[in-house]
């Protein structure tokens, strides 16, 4: 077995924000984990296998699967916080392994946990509302994300205004565990109650589209732009196919420095392209 520094040193070299509740239990499990070899990418792995197992699980109509979806989700946030800690004790830096983790926790916030209420309230209901519900709302949280990744770009300084607005403090961020939390509240709302998912469905719909227009009208009222600039537009679009082409590349051993440069001539303005294509 590898030897591996006793819980306090862990924590000083894992730990770079003050812990949250997941972090606080899952540095234990980090430790024994190191102990036997693990690497981020494992962890990542793991990750992928038990958040598709909590989406199958919202397939089913019967509240067994879905306290066991629920589960299955709250172990990958609980993952989530181990991956990160493993690679900074490792010093382990993989392209494949940072898009992996982004994008799971990108579709968790902006498409796994909307779908799966919207499945559930279908299941109870038999109304495909639900599901077109769930669809425009994960449309909405992706155009959320879009304007934080504007803020980026024209380096408003984000820490001045959530020091300013606890509003803001909130919406700034991918909201992961806040969806999660409705989201275990509702399952457990169900023993007696099962129609509630359809309460949920309209909780999250409104409130990413709150998210939204908030994240939007205060952008425009601290800055001089135009959030909506098909530029910009164009950049993040190159800059999300960029990513997940690299990846490809780099999985089949494939040379992609041509289209790296010509996406970096081509998107020289944008400061976000800039930063994370290097």
């Amino acid at each position: 077995m590898r030897k591996v520094p006793d819980i306090d040193k862990l924590k000083r070299i894992c730990w770079r924000n003050p812990p949250d509740l997941y972090r606080r239990f899952s540095i234990y499990v980090v430790w024994c984990a190191l102990k036997f070899g693990a690497r981020a990418n494992h962890i990542t792995l793991l990750r992928v296998i038990v958040l598709v197992f909590g989406f199958i699980c919202f397939l089913s109509s019967t509240w067994f699967f879905w306290i066991l979806g629920v589960l299955l989700y709250q172990l990958c946030v609980f993952l989530d916080t181990m991956d990160g800690a493993i690679a900074r004790y490792n010093k382990e830096s993989s392209l494949i392994g940072e898009f992996m983790d982004v994008l799971l926790d990108h579709l968790s916030s902006n498409l796994v946990y909307f779908i799966s209420a919207g499945i559930a309230a279908h299941n109870l209901t038999g109304s495909y509302l639900f599901i077109w519900a769930s669809l425009i709302t994960v449309v909405a949280s992706h155009y959320a994300t879009f304007i934080r990744g504007i803020y980026r770009e024209y380096v408003v300084n984000v820490d001045l205004l959530k020091k300013k607005s606890l509003f803001f403090s909130f919406f700034h961020q991918d909201n992961m565990r806040f969806l999660l939390v409705l989201l275990s509240l509702t399952v457990l709302i169900s023993i007696k109650y099962q129609l509630i998912f359809v309460i949920l469905n309209y909780v999250y719909f409104g409130f990413v589209f709150v998210k939204s227009i908030f994240l939007t009208v205060h952008f425009m009222r601290n800055t001089s732009h135009n959030p909506f600039e098909r530029r910009m537009i164009f950049a993040y679009f190159a800059l999300i196919f960029y990513l997940a082409y690299s990846v490809f590349c780099k999985f089949f051993r494939i040379d992609f420095s041509q289209v790296k440069e010509k996406i970096k001539s081509k998107y020289k303005y944008s400061r976000l392209v800039n930063s994370l294509i290097k």
